[in-house]
């Protein structure tokens, strides 16, 4: 993996989905010294594969299965399904 542009990276997470390699990265957000947001303190869950971040990492890899399944923008479909498992998108 390249440098990553858009925060302080915490962790890499690689997981084996029957034969396809799913790359989940955790960071804290960056959003500049002088800007005050909660999510610097909250980590966030990125998939390059997607261009997307999320939440939890819950909400990625059902984005990630929705986009495998599916295709791109499938942002409704995993809103939708998050909501319903109670999970934070």
């Amino acid at each position: 993996m390249t440098k990553f542009p858009w925060g302080k990276v915490i962790g890499i997470l690689q997981i084996d989905l029957d034969g396809d390699k799913l790359e989940v990265v955790k960071y804290y957000a960056n959003f500049g010294a002088s800007t005050i947001n909660k999510h610097c303190t909250e980590p966030s869950f990125h998939i390059e594969e997607l261009h997307a971040s999320y939440s939890t990492v819950q909400a990625a890899i059902i984005g990630y299965i929705a986009y495998k399944s599916l295709g791109l923008n499938q942002h409704t479909l995993v809103s939708g399904i998050c909501r319903a498992l109670d999970i934070k998108e």
